[in-house]
C-alpha cells in the first residue's frame, strides 16, 4: 500500500509522542509522581514532541528533583503498540 510521505512522517511523530507519553506515565508510576498527561489533538505533521510534551518532562524533572531523584532506572516502556 503506498502512503505519501507526509503521512509517514506524521505516523512516526504520533508513535513517538505516544511512546514519550508512556515513558513519562511508566517514571510518575515508579517514583509516585504525579502525572496527568494531556490529550493531544494535533492535526497535521508531527515531530513527536511539542511545548506542551516538554512542559510535563520539565514538571517530572522538577518533582523528581524535589524527592531527591537523581538517577532514575528506565525500563522498556510498556508502550504497546498492537493496541493502535
Amino acid at each position: 500500500m503506498y502512503y505519501p510521505t507526509n503521512y509517514i512522517n506524521m505516523k512516526r511523530g504520533k508513535d513517538l509522542c505516544r511512546l514519550l507519553r508512556q515513558i513519562r506515565q511508566d517514571i510518575a508510576t515508579e517514583y509516585d509522581l504525579s502525572y496527568t498527561p494531556f490529550e493531544c489533538h494535533h492535526k497535521g505533521n508531527c515531530k513527536g514532541s511539542c511545548e506542551k510534551c516538554d512542559a510535563e518532562l520539565l514538571d517530572i524533572q522538577k518533582q523528581l528533583y524535589n524527592k531527591g531523584i537523581s538517577n532514575i532506572v528506565i525500563r522498556q516502556p510498556s508502550y504497546d503498540r498492537t493496541k493502535e
